[in-house]
C-alpha cells in the first residue's frame, strides 16, 4: 500500500483523525472499549509531538440528531483515558472554526448529518478546513465512500495512516501478499454467501481451507448430501462445487457434527452417513476437530473468520474452542477477524492466540475478497 504513516512531520501541526468510535452501548453506557483503545495509539502519539487533535467518528446508524447515539460517553471514556481537557464540540457544522479548537476536540456523531454519507464537499470541504494534516485510523469503515474517509483527504495538503490502520493493513497483506507457507483459512458461521468471495479469492493463495459451522451444509449439498434440517443456500451450490474442484487449494469439510433435533432439542454426536433427518448442525464432532487441529498445527500462516458452531451456547461452542485453542502451540502467523470471531475471542478470553484480531466487519471481509477499500485508496499519495 502506497501510503505515509504518521511522524515526526506533524509536529506542532493541527490534525484530524478519523477514528473507529463506533461502540456498543446499554443505557448509555460503553459496553465494550476496544475500538477506542486502539485509536488511542495514534492519539497520544500526536499529542506527544505537541499536535493539536480534532476527532471525528460515526456511532450507529443514526436519522438525524438522537441522543441516543450521542458520543458523549467517549467523551468521558477519552477524558478519564488521556487525563487531559478534551472539548466536545456539538452543532458543530457549519459554523465551528479553527481558531475556537481546543488542543482535543472531539466532534459529535458526523452521522448526525447526512452529509456524512452523501459525501458531500462541502461537508469535506469544512472538515478539512479544520486542520493541516489528515489522518486514518478506522480501518473498518474504509470500505465505505462517505465524506470523512474519502472526501476530506482531497482537501488536505497531507494525509496519512493511523497507526492502527497501518497495522490491520501489514497484518492482512502478511495473509494475502506475502504469506509463509503453508497458508490455511479456517471458515465457519452460519451462511455461506458472506464467505464464498473470500474463498474464491484465497484458490491459488491459501494452501488449505477448512469449512465449518453450519455454512458448511451448503458445501455437502452441492455434492448431494444434504444434512438433515440444516439450512443450505441452493443458489450457490454451483459455487461451492466450483471451490471443490479446484486444483490448487485443498478444501477441507466438517466430516461429523453435533447436532440437535428440532423437535426436542436433544443433542448428539453423528457422522456424515448417519445424520438424521429431523436434525441441524450445531457444532463440528470430534473427528473434525482432530483434522482440523492437525492441519493448523502444520501451517506457518493461519487466517480465522466465523465460528465453527452456535458458540452462544455453551454446549454448542465446545468445538471452535477446541480448534482455536490447538494454536496456542502453533509458531504460525495468526490472524483473525469478523463480528462473530470478535465476539467468540472476548466471550472465552482468547485474544491472546491471535498475533492479530481485526475489529473491523465489513472492511475486514472486502480486503480479503481482494477489492479495492476507497479509505485505502483515498490516503495513497
Amino acid at each position: 500500500m502506497n501510503f505515509k504513516t504518521i511522524d515526526q512531520s506533524l509536529s506542532g501541526k493541527t490534525v484530524l483523525i478519523r477514528c473507529d468510535f463506533n461502540v456498543p452501548l446499554e443505557e448509555g453506557q460503553i459496553t465494550e472499549t476496544a475500538r477506542i483503545d486502539a485509536n488511542l495509539k495514534t492519539i497520544r502519539q500526536l499529542i506527544s509531538l505537541n499536535c493539536k487533535v480534532v476527532l471525528i467518528s460515526h456511532l450507529g446508524s443514526p436519522k438525524g440528531f438522537d441522543e441516543k447515539l450521542s458520543l458523549r460517553p467517549v467523551w468521558e471514556y477519552l477524558k478519564s483515558e488521556l487525563k487531559q481537557d478534551v472539548e466536545f464540540a456539538q452543532n458543530y457544522y457549519p459554523n465551528l472554526t479553527r481558531e475556537s479548537l481546543s488542543a482535543i476536540t472531539l466532534l459529535e456523531n458526523l452521522r448526525f448529518y447526512k452529509e456524512e454519507e452523501e459525501n458531500n464537499e462541502d461537508f469535506a470541504k469544512f472538515l478539512a478546513g479544520l486542520c493541516d494534516c489528515y489522518v486514518n485510523d478506522a480501518f473498518s469503515v474504509c470500505h465505505r465512500k462517505h465524506a470523512s474517509i474519502v472526501g476530506v483527504p482531497k482537501f488536505v495538503a497531507e494525509k496519512f495512516a493511523g497507526l492502527t490502520l497501518a497495522q490491520e493493513v501489514n497484518a492482512l497483506q502478511r495473509v494475502l501478499a506475502k504469506p509463509e507457507k503453508p497458508l490455511t483459512f479456517l471458515v465457519g458461521g452460519f451462511k455461506a454467501s458472506t464467505k464464498i468471495p473470500i474463498m474464491k479469492n484465497l484458490l491459488g493463495r491459501a494452501d488449505n481451507i477448512l469449512v465449518g459451522g453450519a455454512m458448511v451444509a451448503s458445501f455437502w449439498a452441492a455434492q448431494g448430501v444434504k444434512l438433515g434440517k440444516t439450512y443450505f443456500e441452493e443458489r450457490l451450490l454451483d459455487d461451492c462445487r466450483e471451490i471443490l474442484e479446484n486444483q490448487e487449494t485443498k478444501v477441507y469439510l466438517a466430516q461429523d457434527f453435533i447436532c440437535a433435533s428440532t423437535s426436542t432439542g436433544s443433542s448428539k454426536t453423528v457422522s456424515l452417513s448417519d445424520f438424521p433427518e429431523d436434525c441441524e448442525v450445531f457444532d463440528i464432532g470430534p473427528k473434525t476437530r482432530q483434522i482440523f487441529g492437525e492441519i493448523l498445527g502444520s501451517s506457518r500462516t493461519v487466517c480465522w473468520n466465523g465460528p465453527l458452531g452456535m458458540f452462544e451456547e455453551d454446549r454448542f461452542a465446545e468445538g471452535t474452542k477446541e480448534v482455536i485453542s490447538s494454536l496456542t502451540t502453533t509458531k504460525a502467523f495468526k490472524v483473525a477477524g469478523g463480528g462473530e470471531t470478535v465476539t467468540f475471542l472476548n466471550k472465552y478470553d482468547l485474544f491472546s492466540v491471535f498475533d492479530y484480531v481485526s475489529l473491523a466487519g465489513g472492511a475486514f471481509l472486502e480486503f480479503l475478497e481482494g477489492k479495492s477499500l476507497p479509505g485505502l485508496k483515498a490516503l495513497e499519495s
